[in-house]
């Protein structure tokens, strides 16, 4: 009587483990269905909402580049990026964005009309952070502004020629 206990509990025992991983494999296949339902914000919480390699801040995208380019190459390289040069739209964003690199495009020109600053979206700035004596235009051809590290934190944009090789900041909205 022993022996057929024994025998009757390894197996209800072994039915029982194959039934719970039945079980599992199951539950497992409706994991992309079921997170497909959660609600964006419950999965914010949860997922990651930037590409690899980009970091989040305040529900925006960033990427910082790891070579030089023009301005409007990097700007090409962000668009490629389904992004755009980063527009700085407070003194929070401009501290992050400066902390980045020490000098890095940003998405400001002023080429299509001399001295009329503009967003890559075709807006003005509400409130500027250019560095001492800046912009200048020095010899006419600086039209494209990078952000200075070495400048401070706050007041760092520096008007350069565009054809000027630096690092740059892609910025998106999160998905």
């Amino acid at each position: 009587n022993k022996k057929i206990y024994t025998y009757r509990t390894h197996t209800h025992t072994r039915l029982t483990v194959n039934k719970q991983k039945t079980q599992t494999v199951n539950m497992a296949s409706y994991i992309p269905v079921l997170s497909a339902r959660i609600p964006p914000t419950v999965q914010s919480r949860f997922c990651q909402r930037c590409p690899e390699n980009w970091m989040e801040i305040n529900s925006r995208c960033y990427f910082l580049s790891r070579g030089s380019k023009s301005w409007k190459e990097s700007r090409a390289d962000c668009q490629s990026k389904d992004a755009d040069l980063v527009i700085i739209s407070s003194g929070e964003e401009q501290r992050f964005i400066t902390g980045l690199k020490d000098r890095a495009w940003i998405g400001l020109t002023d080429e299509e009309n001399e001295g009329i600053w503009k967003w890559v979206d075709g807006t003005a700035p509400a409130k500027t952070y250019w560095h001492h004596q800046q912009p200048d235009n020095f010899l006419k051809k600086e039209h494209c502004v990078e952000a200075v590290q070495s400048y401070g934190e706050l007041h760092t944009w520096n008007d350069l020629d565009c054809s000027t090789r630096r690092h740059w900041i892609c910025e998106k909205s999160v998905v």
